[in-house]
C-alpha cells in the first residue's frame, strides 16, 4: 500500500465477485497488470465494471482515483478545479492529474457520455499518458 491507504478500495469481496465469470475477468486483469498494459472494461449498464475494477485494486492494494464523466464534463474538469477556501482562491488537482502524479489507478466511468471537445484530452491521457496543463 502506498502513501494514501485510504485510496485503496475495501469491502469489495462479496460472494458475487467470486463467480467463475468474475474470477476469469480478474485473472485476465492480473495478466494485463503483470504485463504493465492498460485495461478498458466494456459492458452493459450497471455497477459490475466498477465493482470488478475496485475488487482488482483491493486485491493488489492499488490506490484509486475515480472520474465520472457526464455530458457536462469539460476539458477543464479533467485538470483543475477552482475553489474558494476561507476567502482565498485555490486550485485543486482533479482525479486524472492526481492519478498521474501519485501513480494511482484511474477508474473512468461514463466515457461514452463525453462530449467531442473532451475526447482529445481523454484520448491523449489514456493512450499517451500525457495531459497539457495550464500554467
Amino acid at each position: 500500500v502506498g502513501a494514501a491507504p485510504d485510496r485503496v478500495p475495501v469491502l469489495y469481496d462479496d460472494a458475487a465477485m467470486e463467480s467463475q465469470e468474475m474470477l476469469a475477468h480478474l485473472r485476465w486483469m492480473m495478466q494485463k497488470h503483470g504485463l504493465k498494459q492498460d485495461m478498458f472494461l466494456i459492458g452493459g449498464p450497471g455497477p459490475e465494471r466498477r465493482r470488478l475494477a475496485m475488487r482488482f485494486c483491493q486485491l493488489l492494494g492499488l490506490e484509486t482515483e475515480f472520474l465520472c464523466i457526464t455530458r457536462d464534463t469539460t476539458e477543464a474538469d479533467l485538470k483543475l478545479r477552482r475553489e474558494i477556501v476561507n476567502g482565498t482562491v485555490m486550485y485543486t488537482d482533479q482525479s486524472p492529474v492526481r492519478a498521474s502524479i501519485h501513480g494511482r489507478v484511474l477508474i473512468v466511468e461514463g466515457i461514452e457520455k463525453a462530449e467531442r471537445n473532451v475526447l482529445p484530452t481523454l484520448n491523449n491521457l489514456l493512450e499517451n499518458r500525457e495531459m497539457a496543463l495550464d500554467d
